[in-house]
This record gives C-alpha cells, sequence and structure tokens, in this order.
C-alpha cells in the first residue's frame, strides 16, 4: 500500500523560527507550504533549499489576519496536494510600548496577527481536518502569555488568549481525531528577539537555569516530533531553561 504523504502548512515561515520549523517538517516527510506576507525572496529561498534536499514545498503569499486570504490559500494547498494534515501557527508580531503610549492601531495589528490570525487559519485548517478525521494544530505562544511583561501589553494579551483558544479548540477537535497544542518556545536569537534591548537580552540568560537562550533548531525539532503524536491535545508545552510557577 502506498503511504500517503502528510502536508503541513506553516505560517510567517519566511524566516527565523518558522523557517526552521517548515525545514524540519519537510526531514521528517511533509509536504510544507510556506505562508508570507511581505518576504517574498526569503520564502522562496526556504522553498528552493528544501526541493534541493529532496522535499516539497511551495510558497503562498496570505495575510493570516484576513479570512478570504487564509481561505485561498488553505484552497490552494487542497488542490495541490489534496490534503492538510499540519498547521503550525507561527506568524507573529510584537511592539514594545508602555499601554499609555500604545496606540489603537498598533493593538489591532499586534491582535489581529497574532490571535486573529491563528483563528482564520485554525478554522481554515480545521474544516478540512475535519472530514479527513485527523489532523494537528500547533500554536507557537510565549511565556510573556502566562506571566505577562512590561511594555508588551498587546502581545501579552494576544498570547494569553491564543492558549486558552488551544484549550477549548483541542476539547472541541478531540472527537474528530485532530489534536491542538501550543508551544512557547522561549528566547530565540531570531530577528524578534535580536530587537529586544541588551538589558532584556542579558535578563533573560540569566534567569536560564542553563544560562543560554533556546535554539530555533531545537524547537523545531520538537514540534516535527510533536506533530506525529496522536494522543497528546490541549497541551502547553514549555521549552524553556526559565522556571515559573504557572499561577
Amino acid at each position: 500500500m502506498t503511504r500517503v504523504k502528510r502536508v503541513a502548512l506553516v505560517t510567517g515561515a519566511a524566516r527565523g523560527l518558522g523557517a526552521r520549523i517548515a525545514i524540519d517538517l519537510s526531514r521528517s516527510g511533509y509536504r510544507v507550504a510556506i505562508n508570507y506576507l511581505s518576504e517574498k525572496r526569503l520564502a522562496g529561498g526556504i522553498v528552493r533549499k528544501i526541493r534541493r534536499a529532496g522535499g516539497e514545498a511551495l510558497a503562498i503569499r496570505a495575510d493570516v489576519g484576513r479570512s478570504d486570504e487564509v481561505d485561498a490559500m488553505v484552497g490552494s494547498i487542497i488542490s495541490a496536494w489534496g490534503r492538510l494534515d499540519l498547521l503550525v501557527n507561527n506568524a507573529g508580531l510584537t511592539h514594545n510600548s508602555l499601554l499609555i503610549g500604545t496606540r489603537e492601531e498598533i493593538w489591532d495589528r499586534v491582535v489581529t496577527t497574532n490571535l486573529k490570525g491563528a483563528f482564520n487559519c485554525s478554522r481554515a485548517a480545521a474544516a478540512r481536518m475535519v472530514r479527513q478525521r485527523s489532523g494537528h494544530i500547533i500554536n507557537i505562544c510565549s511565556i510573556l502569555g502566562v506571566r505577562g511583561g512590561k511594555g508588551e501589553s498587546a502581545y501579552a494579551a494576544s498570547k494569553a488568549a491564543l492558549i486558552g483558544f488551544t484549550k477549548s479548540l483541542a476539547k472541541e477537535m478531540g472527537p474528530c481525531g485532530i489534536c491542538v497544542n501550543a508551544v512557547i518556545p522561549g528566547f530565540m536569537l531570531t530577528r524578534m528577539g535580536r530587537s529586544a534591548s541588551g538589558t532584556v537580552r542579558e535578563d533573560v540568560r540569566v534567569d536560564s537555569a542553563l544560562k543560554r537562550f533556546s535554539d530555533p533548531g531545537i524547537v523545531a525539532q520538537f514540534i516535527a516530533h510533536l506533530s506525529g503524536m496522536k494522543i497528546v491535545t490541549g497541551q502547553l508545552f514549555n521549552l524553556d531553561g526559565r522556571i515559573y510557577r504557572w499561577s
């Protein structure tokens, strides 16, 4: 019997953690759709890298905050490969400012990308996964969604809501054989991490029991492994050397 090749969609996958996740999923046997918003050249580079290694990939531009573009993106994936087995909601924005200095349009942009984007993509993907009676949705969260952070009210609020969204969706999708989990990757020196001040980076390093930052490659390997686990759902995995109480 010919084994059906699994298909994954990774949002915000033109660079950083998303790109590493896409590459590792390809190595694990997935066909991978690389979602991007503005960085077409970088997304194309990830596709070429996957193809050179013998994998299958395509790049699709879509604003995850717009349901019409997300529906079209998922439709393109189904047209190309006939199924969708994994969604990784990785696309995200941050903006550092105190609440009183945060403009409404900034708040809306962060929440729309981080939370509404996950809603739009999950809804479109789940509709297909329900028909397949299988699938996995993995949401990329943040420790700030658990403990908050000064100057990060919009980002922390969106990530806290994403954790609640994960747990609720897991209960809805479980009877259909669909897993929904969340991962806190920890502080990484991606472009978003490097945009933090030197003081913030040093505080994170000192607070880590291992005295080092998270590694995007290791996080990507974990997500690739988690994607194949069919008995784990509704969980929040913290891949961080910092040790916190959760309440």
